[in-house]
């Protein structure tokens, strides 16, 4: 078995809130779902979606809402999109929309921290 957890700042982007029942369960569960990247040390930027939980009468963030997230990451063999699922989030005050979001509002750290634990069969 093995885990890899991110933690970081996302900016995010296209929220819809969709709802979801597990199978075998009778209720219903609603995620907001946001597109978002990954930066890698290297320059290179990763296509992902972040699933959020989405309580009673939540709003969907604006487009470009930088958040810190703690989430646990996937990597589909047979998609170029890494989903994450967030165990934690949290969006950064401000209007995105003002110029002055990103210099006043926001930490200097676009590049988020990954731990992974478990093994790789080769």
């Amino acid at each position: 078995m093995s885990s890899l957890v991110t933690f970081g700042f996302f900016t995010v982007a296209e929220g819809i809130r969709e709802p979801v029942q597990k199978p075998g369960s009778s209720t219903t569960t609603y995620y907001c779902f946001y597109t978002t990247s990954m930066q890698c040390s290297s320059g290179a930027s990763l296509p992902a979606k972040l699933r959020v939980y989405s309580p009673f009468n939540d709003t969907i963030l604006k487009d470009n809402t930088v958040v810190f997230a703690i989430s646990c990451a996937y990597f589909p063999p047979t998609q170029n999109t890494i989903l994450l699922d967030a165990l934690h989030v949290s969006a950064l005050p401000g209007d995105p929309k003002d110029n002055d979001y990103e210099a006043f509002h926001l930490p200097d750290c676009p590049i988020p921290f990954v731990i992974g634990v478990g093994s790789v069969p080769f």
